[in-house]
Parts: structure tokens; C-alpha cells; sequence
């Protein structure tokens, strides 16, 4: 059982999970008026993603790789999930927690974590060459940013990126 809820953060119960997966990282989102937990895994073949309406009941789901996800987010009516392994897209998204499209990664980097705020996405990496932030503010119908330049100094990373148009609906 690799699921546990808690009403207060204090007392905790043990859920069932839908599959023996090393579960890493999980999120909540709004789908069509309805909440909608999504978890993503660093194991597992095929199905690396579990949703449940009650953070009780799980479904396995199909995720767009079997990489290594190692946390999702739910920002601007998107589901998006980072990986530590693969080549050239370690990045997932979905409208709805179902249904997952593999996207390029700015960088093959570790890619631990991912969040969103203040209209973007940011992700964080703990190995690549010197470009371990991440920052995307995309749309559903637009292709996330491309980093084109963030070097870090010892207090400040400076971020440039592009952005192309696409025909994603």
C-alpha cells in the first residue's frame, strides 16, 4: 500500500494503490469542473501514472514513457510531468490526467521537480551541464519554451528562452 491520506496532516490512513510502481510525486487538479488527483512513478512499465477523484480509489493510467517521472504538477488547465531519464523528452503533459503526450525537454537533465506559478511552469534538475532550471509559461495549444540561454551565478540564474507557435488543439 503506497498510498496514504489525511483529513488534518496528522493522522494518516493507508489507501491502496493501483500498481506496484515506486510512486514519486503527486498533484491535484480541476478537470471539467471536477478534482482530479494525479501521481506519476519512477518504476513501472506502461503505466507510470495513477489518478483518483478521491485520493482512495486509484486507476492505473498509460504514461508517454517509461522514464523515470519524478513529479507532476497541474497549472493553466494542464497536468505536466518531469523526468531524470530519457532522451530529448522528459517532459509529459495532459489536459485531463489520462491521456499523456511526450514533449521535448529543453535539456536531458535529472529533472526532479515541478511546479507552477505566477503563470509558468518551472522545473528544477539535480544533474546536467549548468542549464538546471527550467521555466515554461505555455498554453495548452502552444509548445512550451525552449531555453535558449540560463547560466547560474552563485545567487542568481538569468533565463532566456523561445517560443514557437504550433497546431495543438
Amino acid at each position: 500500500n503506497r498510498v496514504m491520506t489525511s483529513p488534518n496532516g496528522i493522522n494518516w490512513t493507508i489507501r491502496t494503490h493501483a500498481v506496484n510502481n515506486g510512486w514519486t510525486s503527486v498533484t491535484y487538479g480541476i478537470v471539467n469542473g471536477n478534482g482530479r488527483f494525479v501521481a506519476v512513478a519512477n518504476s513501472g512499465t506502461g503505466n507510470r501514472v495513477m489518478t483518483s477523484p478521491d485520493g482512495i480509489t486509484w486507476t492505473i493510467r498509460t504514461s508517454a514513457a517509461d522514464y523515470k517521472w519524478n513529479s507532476v504538477t497541474y497549472g493553466n488547465g494542464l497536468f505536466v510531468a518531469v523526468a531524470s531519464s530519457g532522451t530529448g523528452n522528459r517532459v509529459m503533459t495532459s489536459p485531463d490526467g489520462i491521456t499523456w503526450a511526450a514533449r521535448n525537454s529543453a535539456a536531458d537533465n535529472g529533472w526532479n521537480s515541478v511546479t507552477y506559478g505566477n503563470g509558468f511552469f518551472v522545473a528544477v534538475a539535480g544533474s546536467g551541464i549548468s542549464n538546471r532550471v527550467k521555466s515554461i509559461g505555455f498554453n495548452v495549444v502552444a509548445d512550451a519554451p525552449v531555453i535558449s540561454s540560463a547560466p547560474v551565478s552563485q545567487s542568481q540564474a538569468t533565463i532566456s528562452f523561445t517560443q514557437s507557435a504550433s497546431a495543438f488543439a
